[in-house]
């Protein structure tokens, strides 16, 4: 974000703020940032209304306090992100187009983070999001992340694509439209062992969430290489269906 989206997320969110609360979301100290937060964490369960009708803008502010890659504040907006999405889930809530696409590309996009815990959390938060959002929709955002260079982030997003499956079941892959199967069976032959593991099995929780001929049909639009290798380290798993 820019400073001008900066200074305009400001003006929009001041109105709906205290001004205590808007002095430190926009002050230049991340121990204000740190206050912010935890005064938001604990405002949560009590103000989940007033949340809901500046959702977009409180994604916003989350993404951008994220940008700034400090770890105290970023692991404190990962926390108040996971609270309010759990609020979200038990009221039944749905985010829209438009407050996904603020928040789903910056969790992939920082999923590959350096730390195992940052990781750990932002994959929480990619996982998590499937109970408010279409989890077909979210597979086909995280198929995007795997186009990323950074081994780290593949492998989070395999893994974060493994656990929604498991989630929420294998139809959050059929109705996908990014071709999930096709984009982790390339992953198969990566050089990197730990990103190779991890898009099996995602592989694996697919074939075993639904009907082995759908997931049969699905490899099957993989390139040739992609797909037998694919086949062969299944193999232990359809040797009775080979027979």
């Amino acid at each position: 974000p820019t400073s001008d989206d900066r200074e305009r997320l400001r003006d929009l969110l001041t109105p709906v703020a205290s001004t205590m609360l808007a002095a430190k979301m926009f002050s230049g100290d991340f121990q204000d940032h740190i206050d912010a937060l935890n005064f938001l964490v604990d405002g949560v369960p009590g103000r989940m209304n007033e949340i809901l009708t500046s959702l977009d803008l409180l994604l916003r502010w989350i993404v951008l306090v994220l940008c700034e890659q400090n770890t105290q504040s970023s692991l404190g907006a990962l926390d108040l992100l996971r609270v309010v999405l759990e609020h979200l889930a038990d009221d039944g809530y749905r985010l829209s187009d438009m407050e996904a696409s603020i928040l789903l590309p910056a969790i992939i996009e920082k999923v590959g983070q350096n730390q195992d815990h940052m990781r750990s959390a932002y994959r929480s938060i990619l996982v998590a999001s499937a109970s408010v959002y279409n989890p077909a929709k979210v597979v086909d955002m995280i198929v995007l992340g795997l186009d990323t260079k950074n081994s780290r982030s593949k492998v989070e997003c395999c893994l974060a694509m493994s656990d929604i499956v498991r989630q929420t079941g294998g139809r959050c892959v059929t109705s996908a439209k990014n071709k999930p199967v096709v984009a982790l069976s390339h992953l198969v032959s990566e050089r990197d062992p730990a990103l190779r593991s991890a898009a099996m099995d995602a592989l694996e929780s697919i074939r075993e969430s639904g009907d082995e001929a759908q997931f049969a049909g699905m490899l099957g639009k993989a390139n040739d290489g992609d797909r037998e290798l694919v086949e062969g380290k299944l193999k232990p798993s359809l040797s009775g269906k080979a027979d």
